[in-house]
């Protein structure tokens, strides 16, 4: 795809959705667009849109642009941002005058300024009808310029990756433009602030301690999210966070009791709700499916043993979590997405993936730098030997090579709690043919994983 045109007049573009979450990419007029901060602002929005639903117990917010990014090109250089208003004053105050939705009612927005440093800071206003997150790209490890930030990043997760912790950064300003305050400040949440994103957004998504643990929303804070309008059920998205911590801190009354009851026929997992108690549900399937309803019809697309649970919130906003197995096959599911785009020849075509995965209990660990990784979708499959993995930024392990004629890129990057995230760019495959509804599959030594993916 080309990139995008420099240019500052995106007035026209309004968000099409009430009370949704608006966000963008700014580019200062000295500074040239990159398609990689571009794409992983993307990847951190989906990652911290599918873990607000998890964690708040089904609720989330509607993203106001198709694309989820926009790009706003900017009137100044960074340094006349840095040094007229600190950014906030300048460059919101800009971006409104151009008709954009910066504290505009009905709209949140998130604001990824490039040269921004370790920028961090939000507001809600409107009464809560409107609100804006501020933060600079310099957060990201690998997009880090220590001259524009002042500082390096650590190279740690968890606190150790501190002030470079862009993802739990990003959860936590957006929960200031939805009224949430830093628990310690409020006597309420005080003693159990450090179980909170408000609090210790580096413990973003499983890194907290078992002092910290569990780790997420307080009870307090779900509670605020419910009566917010920024907040809807029903958002239909692909669940990245499906075993988020619940966290019944403080104390708020008594729990509901989440119950069901699971029927297979085939590839079709009907539920039954025994629940008793609750006034919001919310179901993961295991495929990164997800629902609200209360008796929810599921079809997956290959056998494969898929987790299912069920988070049940009274209406003082307890939770409780029941769990169970659709066991429709043989090999632990493998929770993935991949979007495809079609060249004009042969041998032309691009795949990305986009996953998390879950060693076994049994599984004697994840060893990419000693192991062969092979992944496969569709007839399209391909192995990256065992040591091609190189160690980068932020902890994560890195492939980018030539295989088979296919240019591949892979990333693995840990989650926490044995959890990892794992993304594979392949360029110059043959796809064409591939399904709407494919088979999907990872190899990593000795550990194995299955589903189905819907190709986009």
């Amino acid at each position: 795809l080309p990139d995008p045109p420099r240019s500052s007049n995106l007035s026209s573009e309004q968000p099409a959705a009430e009370h949704a979450l608006a966000v963008f990419y700014v580019v200062p007029s000295d500074v040239a667009y990159e398609r990689s901060v571009h794409q992983r602002i993307i990847e951190a929005t989906q990652d911290v849109h599918a873990w607000y639903q998890c964690a708040s117990g089904g609720l989330t917010w509607k993203l106001a642009f198709p694309e989820i990014v926009r790009v706003y090109f900017a009137d100044h250089t960074r340094e006349f941002y840095r040094d007229n208003g600190n950014w906030w004053g300048s460059l919101l105050a800009e971006m409104g005058s151009k008709g954009l939705p910066i504290w505009s009612p009905g709209t949140v927005a998130a604001v990824w300024a490039r040269g921004a440093g370790f920028w961090a800071g939000a507001a809600q206003w409107c009464g809560i009808d409107c609100g804006v997150a501020l933060l600079g790209v310099e957060m990201f490890p690998e997009f880090n310029r220590s001259e524009w930030s002042g500082g390096t990043c650590p190279g740690g997760v968890g606190v150790g990756a501190w002030p470079c912790t862009p993802d739990g950064a990003y959860a936590h300003e957006l929960g200031h433009t939805v009224g949430l305050p830093h628990p310690y400040d409020v006597p309420s949440t005080h003693d159990d602030a450090f179980h909170s994103v408000m609090q210790t957004h580096w413990n973003y998504p499983n890194f907290a301690s078992g002092s910290e643990s569990p780790w997420g929303f307080l009870t307090l804070e779900r509670q605020t999210l419910r009566s917010n309008p920024f907040m809807h059920t029903d958002i239909d998205l692909f669940q990245l966070h499906p075993g988020c911590d619940v966290v019944n801190l403080p104390s708020n009354g008594e729990a509901p009791i989440a119950d069901f009851q699971l029927d297979a026929d085939g590839l079709v997992l009907s539920t039954t709700n025994l629940s008793q108690g609750g006034s919001l549900y919310y179901w993961t399937f295991g495929d990164g499916s997800v629902s609200n309803e209360l008796n929810p019809i599921h079809t997956y697309g290959q056998s494969a043993n898929f987790p299912v649970a069920l988070r049940v919130s009274g209406d003082n906003s307890v939770i409780d979590l029941a769990q169970g197995e659709a066991a429709l096959g043989a090999c632990p599911s493998f929770i993935a997405k991949v979007t495809i785009n079609l060249g004009p020849l042969a041998n032309d075509d691009a795949l990305t993936l986009l996953s998390t995965l879950t060693p076994s209990p049994t599984s004697n660990g994840v060893h990419p730098p000693t192991e062969d990784v092979t992944l496969w979708v569709g007839r399209f499959h391909t192995t990256i030997p065992a040591g091609s993995f190189k160690p980068a930024k932020g902890r994560q392990l890195e492939f980018d090579g030539i295989l088979q004629g296919v240019n591949v890129k892979a990333r693995i990057r840990p989650l926490g709690k044995s959890r990892f995230r794992i993304t594979v760019d392949a360029n110059g495959a043959e796809l064409a043919g591939l399904e709407s509804r494919s088979a999907v599959g990872l190899t990593i030594g000795d550990d194995s994983w299955c589903g189905a993916v819907a190709v986009e």
